[in-house]
């Protein structure tokens, strides 16, 4: 006997609502699919389309809008390797010591293996009363945590309410650097990446804070012979001339390595390409982005191609 090439009505309900099934995951379900349906079970679906429609389009309430697309991925281009801070810090410090290099970034005062510094040879001249700052290495953000850490939505403005990851094990609000830290793997590979980082002397870092860099008007020396220029009225910073190209330098790594961040604009770009320009590698400079490459296992191609080109 030959089969019947006819569907019983069962076979075509399930059919039609595996289709309507998939149709849905789209988000749009044709009305001709529903119309080979019983009217019964149709209206059934149309009820559930509606509710489940209206639960996508209704955002929750508890649930704070993304404000920026930082953390939506990491940046393969950058540090993959240290997600410690603290780790960094020894990293350099002992990088530092085997290599004999063991001048601040901005004054040129040295310090030893205890982070202890002296300031005998550089000028340097004590711009605050904290005596253990001033005489304590620590190592520097040139591109501030803040500058980048802003732009993760767990890091909220004045005024906001805080991200609701922002509480501790004990339901304790907690800072902005410290729930960005916990809760974004991008935001602590950037925090420990080793190129970003100088050891300065803790008082003048803290006294830079998180200041943009800028040219500043006049020479007020606040530190003595160190040319280190720091308006807190205004918020900025003037670095001495010897150090703009790395800094000029590291600002444009920053920028490439982790472009799914968003933290300069294209009038300070152009100002650390015009500093990148003006103050040429050094040997030194050179040498460390090799020693960092070998630990952290990414180049600064802005220092690596400005030292191929002077051959250094």
């Amino acid at each position: 006997m030959a089969k019947s090439n006819t569907k019983s009505p069962l076979i075509i309900v399930i059919l039609v609502c595996a289709a309507i099934g998939s149709s849905l995951y789209l988000g749009y379900v044709p009305p001709a699919l529903l119309e080979q349906l019983p009217p019964n079970i149709q209206e059934i679906l149309k009820n559930f389309i509606s509710t489940e429609n209206k639960s996508q389009s209704t955002p929750s309430q508890t649930q704070r809008p993304r404000t920026t697309t930082s953390d939506d991925s990491i940046s393969e281009l950058g540090n993959t390797s240290i997600q410690s801070f603290s780790k960094s810090k020894r990293k350099l410090l002992e990088m530092h010591l085997s290599n004999k290099r063991l001048a601040t970034f901005y004054c040129g005062s040295e310090f030893d293996a205890q982070k202890q510094i002296s300031h005998a040879n550089s000028g340097y001249k004590a711009a605050t009363s904290d005596a253990n700052r001033e005489k304590r290495v620590e190592w520097e953000h040139v591109v501030p945590a803040y500058k980048f850490g802003i732009t993760f939505p767990y890091w909220t403005q004045r005024g906001e309410s805080k991200h609701p990851d922002c509480t501790d094990d004990k339901g304790k609000l907690m800072g902005n650097r410290d729930c960005t830290e916990k809760n974004s793997l991008q935001y602590r590979y950037m925090q420990a990446d080793l190129h970003n980082l100088r050891p300065a002397i803790g008082s003048v870092n803290g006294l830079r804070s998180n200041y943009d860099y800028a040219m500043i008007a006049g020479e007020e020396r606040q530190f003595g012979r160190c040319d280190m220029e720091i308006d807190s009225k205004n918020k900025v910073a003037e670095p001495p001339e010897q150090v703009r190209g790395d800094i000029g330098r590291t600002y444009l790594y920053m920028v490439a390595a982790y472009p799914n961040v968003k933290f300069l604009n294209a009038d300070e770009i152009k100002m650390m390409q015009t500093w990148a320009n003006a103050d040429p590698v050094t040997a030194w400079e050179c040498q460390r982005e090799r020693l960092i490459a070998d630990i952290q296992g990414n180049r600064n191609e802005a220092v690596k191609k400005a030292c191929e080109q002077a051959k250094l």
